[in-house]
């Protein structure tokens, strides 16, 4: 049996686990996210973020034009893309991957490889 429960511009249907909420299209069951113009599938670890396709991984929570994947330590926030677990920063264009770290006068600094997209 299929249970459905419509409430005002909401369309819940708990059996599948369907959520849609005005312009969001929720599916906890399939780990799928529609977020505006994101396409967020936390279950196959796939994160669409306007031209950029992105695989961080599972646990994805998007809040306003904040990509948050706490498990990972990913971070997408508006044309910024931050990896902390993998020490990847991805902004713009560029690549940016803190492969080593390098000390200086008793002090440590960080060394970033660039590499174009």
């Amino acid at each position: 049996m299929l249970v459905v429960l419509v409430y005002r511009k909401r369309v819940l249907i708990p059996a599948l686990g369907v959520l849609v909420y005005y312009k969001r299209v929720l599916i906890p069951a399939l780990g799928v996210l529609i977020y505006r113009k994101r396409v967020l599938n936390p279950a196959l670890g796939v994160l669409i973020y306007r031209k950029r396709v992105l695989i961080p991984a599972l646990g994805v929570l998007v809040y306003r034009k904040r990509v948050l994947n706490p498990a990972l330590g990913v971070l997408v926030y508006r044309k910024r893309v931050l990896i902390p677990a993998l020490g990847v920063l991805v902004y713009y264009k560029r690549v940016l991957i803190n492969v080593e770290k390098r000390s200086f006068n008793h002090s440590k600094r960080r060394t970033f490889h660039v590499k174009g997209v």
